[in-house]
């Protein structure tokens, strides 16, 4: 029970510095008119952090009433799963940035968000495969169209 009103603590702080500095870019960057978009970087730290702060104070609640905010899928699973899952995930973000600069944003993107989904247990394949490439393809449109944040092209997207 301590363990995961820790956790909730953590988020919530992280979600405080979140909100902080998302007021603090807000400051530098549009006082010095030097970002004249309507949506920025303090914008967008600023909407994640409100996401995660009621995420965080969701959690707390569920700790507090003695209720498991996320119940296991897997009952008979210990502990060294998870310290597997968590260094499974952990090769795979460090695969994932090492590949970027190289396939670019979109293929790197594309192959690595249906392994994830995988992983956390998406299945069969092609719905993982499907859920996968949905997102990739959204995230591709939010940063590159709406945001307009300039993204690591790959050896594919240069050559079409």
């Amino acid at each position: 029970m301590y363990r995961g009103l820790v956790e909730s603590l953590v988020v919530i702080c992280l979600a405080l510095l979140g909100l902080f500095d998302a007021w603090r870019l807000s400051g530098v960057v549009r006082e010095e008119g030097t970002f004249h978009d309507v949506i920025g970087p303090d914008r967008y730290l600023g909407a994640i952090s409100i996401g995660l702060l009621i995420c965080g104070i969701w959690n707390l609640g569920l700790r507090l009433k003695g209720k498991k905010a996320i119940e296991g899928h897997r009952k008979k699973e210990g502990e060294n799963s998870h310290i597997t899952m968590v260094t499974l995930v952990t090769v795979i973000l460090i695969i994932y940035t090492v590949v970027l600069p190289g396939l670019g944003y979109l293929v790197a993107t594309l192959l690595f968000f249906p392994v994830i989904f995988f992983l956390f247990g998406v299945r069969p394949w092609f719905k993982s495969l499907s859920i996968g490439l949905l997102v990739a393809v959204l995230f591709y449109g939010i940063f590159e169209h709406f945001a307009e944040v300039p993204l690591p092209k790959g050896i594919l997207e240069v050559l079409f």
